[in-house]
This record gives C-alpha cells, sequence and structure tokens, in this order.
C-alpha cells in the first residue's frame, strides 16, 4: 500500500468538504425554490385527477375533476361555511361529481375534508364521463386555446 504524504492528504480533506459545502448549498437552494414555488402557485395537491375520495365527516364519495391549487370559487361560496369549520384559503380544493345515499352533484372540497376512498368501487355519478380502470377514473384531457 503506498504512502499518502501529509500535503496530498490535506488537500484531499479539504476538496471533500468543498463538496459537501456544495452538496448542502444546493439542497438548500432547491428547499428555498420549492417553498417559492409553493408560495406562488400554491401548496402540492394530495389527491388527482379521476381519484376517489370520501368526507371526513359526511357519508359522501366523489371523483376529482378540477384541482384548485389554492381556493379559487366565490368568495360567498366561503363565507356560508360557520367561522368555526370554514376552511383555510391556502390549501388545495377539488371540485368533486359526488354521490350520497340520495343524490349525485358537483361539489367543491378542501384537502382537509378529504382521505383517499379504499373501497375499489366505482362512483355512480351520471355526470361521470371516463372509464374507471378499477382504480381511478380516467378522464381525457379537455384542450383549451384560451
Amino acid at each position: 500500500m503506498s504512502h499518502i504524504g501529509p500535503k496530498i492528504l490535506a488537500k484531499a480533506v479539504e476538496a471533500y468538504a468543498v463538496v459537501i459545502q456544495l452538496f448542502w448549498k444546493t439542497m438548500m437552494i432547491r428547499r428555498i425554490a420549492n417553498t417559492l414555488l409553493s408560495r406562488i402557485i400554491g401548496p402540492h395537491p394530495e389527491f388527482k385527477i379521476g381519484q376517489i375520495v370520501k368526507s371526513r365527516e359526511h357519508e359522501v364519495r366523489g371523483v376529482v375533476f378540477k384541482v384548485d391549487r389554492r381556493f379559487s370559487h366565490k368568495p360567498a361560496w366561503l363565507d356560508a361555511i360557520p367561522e368555526e369549520r370554514r376552511p383555510e384559503k391556502d390549501q388545495p380544493f377539488y371540485w368533486l361529481y359526488a354521490e350520497n345515499e340520495i343524490a349525485y352533484y358537483e361539489t367543491y372540497v378542501s384537502e382537509q375534508s378529504l382521505l383517499p376512498d379504499t373501497s375499489g368501487l366505482p362512483v355512480e355519478n351520471p355526470e361521470i364521463d371516463a372509464p374507471f380502470d378499477g382504480e381511478r377514473y380516467v378522464f381525457k384531457r379537455k384542450v383549451r386555446l384560451w
């Protein structure tokens, strides 16, 4: 085994320290960029279009068909909710084709109100215009020109 001189060893340790510093700086820049991006466009949504979800509080299931990274409905909608139950605006909100025991409807729901539905059963809302693949609905993308 060859002997490494103290000067070479010192240079190697110095180079290693520079690499570690660059790594941490890169990680910090990435973390800052993700934080800024989240503040600009809103938090990353937990649920995806086509996913079946259910309410935390009510016997309601639905299929996500639109995601808003932040609240973007009419202010009157939010104001109509009692203050002690009113969701924060700075979270994802979802448009659902929903159903309960007596009706089919569309609804707008905050992320904090939802859980993933693991029943494996399809949602029967007649507004759903997408095939069910056994786990989620596969919606065709609609192209918007403006």
